[in-house]
């Protein structure tokens, strides 16, 4: 598996790969939930964080119940979730082959959002090209 990018400040998170990568980020989540295993832990790239303040070491995704909660706990991202939830939450990785350079989604749950709770930390998930 490729890794990914995970940038953090005080107000958001921006999680970006190519598209495939991306999109495996998703395929890994939805396996998750049909297997034995509690959790799985996608490692990231060490990066220069600019411009955001800092970069995590990775992402932890673990089975648990009610809605997915996402926070920053240490130096990782930890997404928090019933399998019905996570596998709603693996959808947001899902790009379009060929997605350019910059495309990317905005993941802000709200109070009336089923399957996340608006209290997660909130995600930009973007699309970068290898070596651009």
């Amino acid at each position: 598996m490729q890794m990914i990018e995970i940038r953090a400040d005080a107000v958001e998170v921006d999680v970006s790969g190519t598209e495939e990568e991306l999109r495996e980020i998703g395929f890994t989540i939805v396996a998750l939930t049909r297997s034995a295993e509690r959790s799985v832990v996608l490692p990231a790239l060490d990066i220069d964080p600019s411009p955001y303040p800092r970069a995590l070491t990775g992402m932890i995704v673990e089975r648990s119940t009610g809605k997915t909660f996402i926070s920053v706990a240490g130096s990782e991202l930890t997404v928090r979730g019933s399998d019905s939830s996570l596998v709603a939450f693996a959808s947001w990785f899902d790009f379009p082959p060929g997605a350019h350079d910059g495309y990317h989604q905005h993941f802000e749950p709200q109070e009336d959002d089923h399957d996340h709770s608006s209290e997660s930390a909130p995600l930009i998930i973007s699309v970068h090209r290898a070596g651009a």
